[in-house]
């Protein structure tokens, strides 16, 4: 992400920015326009009202999850995400999706965020402050160097400041993971999530609702230049 102020020439340019963010999530509001836009909606009813077709069983789930207020999980690391992508592989080998339109479908999940649309003279002139910051200390259960995943159970992030956030600020996180302890710590391509602090908080924490490998590290970094230090637990 472009940092703010300095890669933007004047405020209007850091307000108008906009960010794609990968959520995994398609709301099913969204899946059931794009559906019904594209015709999709039309095929699925068809394959749904003829109980010997193969594909009845995928698309009754389609239909009933898009009329609920629910959403489709594509994340290919969790569970119901893998369950998900496979039910798209097979009707795209039916012919019921392109290949065009399963990514048109999967970029559903992406929300596009606007970080500095109500930065205002002020906040551009507090920008000196917008250096990219790691935590200074981070601290794991029992005094490990690293998290251990226990089955079924979340990871919760908190994170405190030694003073008062002086600007909105955002921290994002990234994960290291590895199968075994006979095995590297390998980073993950792209951060696992992320929490915003508002001025003059102290601190936040944040679930991540992620399926980690056993043992797994944290790296944090804010976006803005304050000492902060995060402790991980099990949820």
């Amino acid at each position: 992400m472009k940092n703010f102020p300095f890669d933007f020439e004047k405020l209007q340019d850091a307000q108008d920015y906009k960010v794609p963010e990968q959520t995994y999530r398609v709301s099913s509001a969204a899946a059931l326009v794009w559906l019904v836009e594209t015709n999709i909606w039309k095929t699925l009813r068809e394959i749904q009202a003829d109980r010997q077709n193969p594909l009845y069983s995928m698309a009754d789930v389609v239909i009933s999850s898009a009329e609920k207020n629910t959403y489709f999980d594509v994340d290919p690391d969790s569970r119901e995400g893998q369950g998900i992508l496979r039910g798209i592989e097979a009707f795209k080998i039916a012919k019921v999706f392109t290949q065009a339109q399963v990514d048109e479908f999967l970029n559903l999940s992406s929300l596009i965020r606007r970080p500095y649309k109500d930065k205002t003279q002020q906040d551009w002139d507090n920008g000196l402050l917008r250096v990219k910051t790691p935590a200074q200390t981070l601290t794991y259960e029992d005094g490990r160097q690293y998290h251990i995943r226990q089955p079924n159970k979340l990871v919760k992030v908190f994170v405190h400041l030694d003073a008062p956030a002086p600007v909105d600020l955002v921290i994002d996180i990234y994960d290291l993971q590895r199968p075994s302890s006979a095995l590297p710590f390998v980073p993950g391509s792209v951060k696992c999530g992320y929490m915003k602090i508002n001025q003059g908080e102290l601190g936040q924490y944040t679930i991540l609702n992620k399926n980690f490998s056993e043992h797994v590290q944290f790296n944090l970094v804010s976006d803005t230049a304050v000492s902060f230090e995060a402790t991980i637990t099990e949820a």
